[in-house]
C-alpha cells in the first residue's frame, strides 16, 4: 500500500511543471490577473506539493529513502519559493486590492499594471477612455499631467486633453490646446486645424492644411493639392510616389502610376511593372506593362516571360516554364500541383521532379 502511495506521489510531483505552464497560459488572457478568484485558486493548485509534503511529515512516512520530516523541510520551502518567484507580486497586489492590469487607485495611491505611479495625484485622477473599466483604459489624467499606459505624456495639457475622431472609431489620436498626439507621440499638427485626410484599415492620414502625416509619421514635402491615396500607405502626388513617409520608385511616371485591380503588391505605369514592397519597391526588370497579367496563385506573365511572386521579396522570372502553354489551377491533390505547361506539372513555380 505504501509503495503505491509513494509511486503516486512521485507522479504528482512530476506533474507540477505542467500545472505551472497551464497557469502561465491561463493568466495570458485579457484581465485574467485581475480576477481574484482565479488568482487564489491558481495559487492553491500550485501549492499542492506542499500539502503532500506536510502529510508525509505529519504521518512520519518516508518517500522511499527520504524521511517525511526532511521531505517537508526541503520540499515546502522550495515549493513556496518557486510559486513566490513566479507570482509573488501578482498575489500581493490581489490581496491589497491593486489591479495587476490597467489603472487602479488604492489608499490614495495610483497604480498601473500593479506598479505605483508616484507622480500621479490620486485625488484628481481620472480615466480618459471610451471604456468604463480601469483595465481597458490606457489614457488617464490628473490635475497636472496626462498618462498613456502609465507613462507621463510630456508637455500634454491636462485641462484641454481630449480625443479626436471618436465617431470614426479612431482611439489613438488625441489633442490638447497646443499639440496633436498619436498614442503618446506629439505630432507637428495644429490642433485647431487638424482633420482626417483619409483612413482605412491599413493607414490613417491627418492634415492641418500644411503638414501631412501617415500613421503618425510626417510625409515630407507632400503636395496636398494633388496628393492621392492609392491603397493604405501607398500614395502619390504630382511629384512622387510614397510608401508612408518614404519616396519610392523615383523614376516612375507618377501620372500613370497605379496598382493592378484587386492587387496591392503589383503596380504599373506606362513604362514599367513594379514590385510594391514598401520602401524596397522596384521595377520588375523586362516586364511589359501593356501585356502583363496576373494569373493567380502567384503566377504572372507578359508577352515574353512567366513570373512568380516571392511575397515580400522581388518577383522572379520562371525561365523553365513555357509562357504559351501555362495554365494555372487550384491546388490539385491528385498531382500535387497548382499549374502545368507542356513540360509537366508545376508547384510554387517549379516543375515537379516526377515530370522530368
Amino acid at each position: 500500500m505504501l509503495l503505491t502511495v509513494q509511486i503516486l506521489t512521485i507522479l504528482a510531483i512530476l506533474c507540477w511543471p505542467m500545472f505551472w505552464i497551464l497557469s502561465v497560459m491561463m493568466f495570458g488572457g485579457p484581465g485574467a490577473t485581475n480576477d481574484a478568484q482565479s488568482v487564489y485558486s491558481t495559487m492553491a493548485i500550485l501549492l499542492y506539493p506542499s500539502g503532500i509534503f506536510l502529510v508525509y511529515a505529519l504521518g512520519n512516512w518516508p518517500l522511499f529513502v527520504i524521511p517525511g520530516k526532511y521531505l517537508a523541510l526541503i520540499g515546502i520551502p522550495l515549493n513556496l519559493a518557486l510559486v513566490y518567484a513566479s507570482y509573488g507580486s501578482l498575489l500581493s497586489n490581489t490581496l491589497k486590492g491593486i489591479a495587476n492590469e490597467g489603472y487602479s487607485v488604492v489608499d490614495q495611491q495610483v497604480y498601473y499594471n500593479g506598479n505605483p505611479l508616484p507622480m500621479a495625484s490620486a485625488g484628481s485622477f481620472t480615466l480618459l477612455e471610451h471604456s468604463p473599466t480601469y483595465r481597458d483604459a490606457v489614457y488617464a489624467k490628473d490635475e497636472n499631467q496626462v498618462y498613456y499606459r502609465g507613462e507621463v505624456i510630456l508637455g500634454a495639457d491636462s485641462a484641454s486633453f481630449h480625443p479626436l475622431f471618436v465617431e470614426q472609431g479612431l482611439d489613438e489620436y488625441w489633442a490638447d490646446n497646443q499639440h496633436v498626439y498619436r498614442y503618446s507621440l506629439a505630432l507637428d499638427l495644429n490642433p485647431e486645424q487638424v482633420a482626417l485626410f483619409h483612413d482605412d484599415s491599413y493607414a490613417v492620414y491627418l492634415t492641418d492644411g500644411k503638414q501631412l502625416f501617415c500613421n503618425g509619421i510626417k510625409v515630407p514635402d507632400a503636395d496636398l493639392a494633388s496628393f492621392k491615396v492609392i491603397f493604405g500607405a501607398l500614395a502619390k502626388d504630382k511629384h512622387h510616389v510614397y510608401y508612408q513617409q518614404h519616396i519610392i520608385l523615383p523614376d516612375a511616371d507618377v501620372e500613370s502610376f497605379n496598382l493592378y485591380p484587386d492587387e496591392q503588391y503589383y503596380g504599373y505605369d506606362k513604362h514599367h511593372v513594379y514590385d510594391v514592397i514598401a520602401e524596397r519597391s522596384q521595377p520588375i526588370a523586362g516586364a511589359d506593362p501593356a501585356s502583363f497579367e496576373l494569373l493567380g496563385r502567384g503566377y504572372m506573365r507578359d508577352q515574353h516571360r512567366v513570373y512568380f511572386s516571392q511575397q515580400y521579396e522581388p518577383t522572379i522570372v520562371l525561365t523553365q516554364v513555357d509562357r504559351d502553354s501555362l495554365v494555372v489551377t487550384d491546388y490539385d491533390d491528385a498531382t500535387g500541383s497548382d499549374a502545368y505547361d507542356k513540360h509537366g506539372y508545376i508547384l510554387n513555380g517549379k516543375h515537379l521532379e516526377s515530370d522530368k
